[in-house]
Order: C-alpha cells, then structure tokens, then sequence
C-alpha cells in the first residue's frame, strides 16, 4: 500500500498573491502619476512637439481668404505654416 504525501501549496499561493497585488499597486500608481501630471503640461508645448498648425487660405476667420492681410494675420497668431490656393 502506497502512502499520500500531502503537498502545500501554500507558499507558491504567497508568491503568486504577492505578484498581483504588486501589479495591481503599480497600475493604481500609474495612474495616479498621470492624472498628478497631466495638470502642469502646458498645451502650448504640447502643440509645439506635437504637431504643426497649418493656416488654411492664411487666417480666413478674421481676414479675406487667400489674402495677403490673412498672411499676416495667421503668422502672428501663431501659424506653423500657410497653405494658399493660388491661381495664375
């Protein structure tokens, strides 16, 4: 007759609890830190890395389209660039 040997498996449960509340403590700190940081980011650097404002016809809302006054206007707003619809 074979004797039962009776395993614990107790210790590789500690490891594996351990595991996951480590996880999740780490997923809780994320995102924490992101919504603690996301408050000082300025969204003029954020445009600036991020990408381009291209004026279309220059600055059409506050000057005529494809004008040079709507040039000049969308370069002082802060344009990255103008695209113009020219015609010869």
């Amino acid at each position: 007759m074979t004797k039962l040997v009776k395993i614990n498996h107790k210790p590789i449960f500690r490891f594996t609890k351990f595991f996951v509340y480590m996880i999740i403590l780490i997923i809780i700190l994320e995102f924490f830190w992101f919504f603690l940081t996301i408050r000082f980011v300025k969204a003029e650097n954020l445009i600036s890395k991020s990408f381009q404002i291209i004026a279309h016809r220059g600055d059409s809302l506050n000057e005529i389209e494809n004008s040079p006054a709507a040039v000049e206007s969308a370069m002082k707003i802060g344009a990255s660039g103008i695209e113009l619809d020219l015609q010869y």
